[in-house]
């Protein structure tokens, strides 16, 4: 089926300023409830559309508290009171479905969308925005459910560019792909690419342009890894400091699983991306499938031409996380993969040698 078939549409969204509050939904009156909040709250000359609505997948809210959404307006100049605060939100690529109804109706609008993406491969950031186009009237809302795009096509050619300059970045890149592709386009889009990678650049390019291209860790708690590092680091070593950042992750279910150390090697297995379906699996292929994250990956697993490469991306989600913690480069390993045949995924992140001491 069709995008327009589905009723869903593409759109880019230009970074837009908003005022929002960051808090636990448990039902859709919260929501509304919230909304109502700010809109006494925001001064009515400033906001400038709908509300909206974005779910916080990565969250250190306790399960018992609900879901951790933002919810906020856009507005036209900053607006910050109590727990209202202004920031931007950043440009971003959507596929958008609008549902028509009681908000708590929404459930099967949304599945179309996430079975549109689902089949098609498509990659997420901040996985759904909901825009309430009249918030104002629960029994007939105009929600807009948007799914935010990671361009991983884009952020490859930009990466590439980057690393190993633009003369060579424009034979390695292959032509975009259209929005409505296929999956099976996808996957030969990122193999063709990452074979040509490897003919111009060397192993530690290779990473830097792959692990460039992971799905984009929220900075949000990479920025409380940070502060408890330097907090730590006022009065302990550097490896004791690493250590009381990894004591805080266990302790906070933003992380999942917090890595292990070794020495001076940090040992991070992934969670299940399906827990569920990896529990009742009866097979190492299911469980393979339901332990990958990459939509284009689990349902490419029996491909072994996939270049091993292609988890370098995976490698970039830690990456992220603890050059953001650390504030210098570090380096990270693929152990076990699910192309490989593992069963899980499993990263080695270096601590650098000058924080060995």
């Amino acid at each position: 089926m069709k995008m327009n078939e589905a009723g869903i549409t593409y759109k880019k969204i230009q970074e837009t300023l908003v005022a929002s509050i960051q808090t636990g939904i448990k039902s859709s009156d919260d929501i509304l409830k919230v909304i109502n909040k700010l809109s006494s709250s925001i001064p009515k000359k400033i906001i400038a559309g709908p509300a909206f609505g974005r779910t916080i997948w990565i969250t250190s809210l306790p399960e018992d508290q609900g879901t951790e959404m933002e919810i906020g307006f856009p507005v036209t100049s900053d607006f910050n009171s109590g727990d209202i605060k202004s920031r931007m939100l950043p440009n971003r690529e959507v596929l958008s479905i609008l549902h028509t109804g009681p908000m708590n109706q929404k459930t099967e609008t949304s599945k179309k969308l996430w079975d549109y993406v689902t089949r098609k491969g498509f990659i997420s950031d901040e996985f759904i925005i909901e825009i309430y186009h009249d918030s104002n009237n629960p029994q007939g809302n105009k929600i807009e459910i948007q799914f935010i795009i990671h361009n991983w096509q884009e952020l490859f050619r930009q990466h590439t560019i980057r690393v190993l300059g633009e003369e060579i970045a424009t034979t390695i890149t292959p032509e975009s792909l259209e929005v409505e592709a296929t999956l099976e386009s996808r996957l030969d889009w990122a193999k063709k690419a990452i074979i040509k990678v490897n003919c111009h650049a060397n192993e530690e390019e290779t990473f830097d342009i792959l692990s460039s291209c992971a799905h984009i860790f929220p900075l949000e708690p990479i920025e409380k890894m940070r502060l408890t590092y330097e907090k730590a680091r006022e009065t302990l070593a550097p490896i004791a400091s690493i250590d009381q950042v990894l004591l805080m992750m266990t302790k906070d279910r933003a992380w999942g699983k917090a890595p292990v150390r070794d020495g001076n090697i940090l040992i991070a297995t992934k969670n299940p991306a399906n827990r569920e379906a990896f529990e009742k699996a009866t097979t190492s292929a299911e469980k393979r499938r339901a332990a990958c994250f990459c939509p284009i990956i689990r349902n490419s697993l029996d491909d072994n031409t996939i270049p091993q490469e292609y988890c370098f991306c995976s490698a970039g989600w830690f990456r992220r996380q603890w050059e953001g913690t650390l504030s210098q480069p570090v380096k990270v390993d693929t152990l076990k993969t699910v192309l490989r045949g593992d069963e899980v995924c499993q990263f080695a992140i270096q601590i650098p040698e000058t924080l060995i001491w």
